[in-house]
């Protein structure tokens, strides 16, 4: 790691006593349980709209079939009109996608808002 300057690498040492920390608080039972399969069956669905995806930022004239969003757990393509499911406090995303986070954690994941 030559020419690095010190203190961008952890060495070995550091590196254990990080994932030891890591690791005893997820043990510890900080990380939110997983929500209920009823809870995940009742989120609502929607079709993707331009607003969900910043269309009010773009002209009217923009046409839908150019607007896109992505859901941000698989980081796939998600296309005006597609369905998604919408968590409350406003975050959508493909249904199967936030259905297997939820079944890990009952939080959004990008707010961690419960759900």
């Amino acid at each position: 790691l030559l020419g690095q300057p010190p203190g961008d690498f952890a060495d070995e040492e550091d590196f254990d006593r990080i994932m030891s920390q890591l690791m005893e608080q997820h043990v510890s039972g900080d990380a939110p349980g997983p929500a209920s399969e009823a809870t995940i069956a009742a989120l609502p669905k929607k079709s993707l709209t331009r607003d969900m995806v910043g269309g009010k930022e773009v002209s009217e004239d923009f046409p839908d079939s150019e607007l896109k969003g992505e859901c941000s757990i698989c980081i796939e393509t998600v296309l005006i009109g597609e369905e998604v499911a919408v968590l409350p406090c406003g975050h959508w995303f493909h249904n199967s996608c936030i259905a297997a986070w939820l079944r890990e954690h009952d939080t959004c994941p990008h707010c961690r808002k419960g759900v």
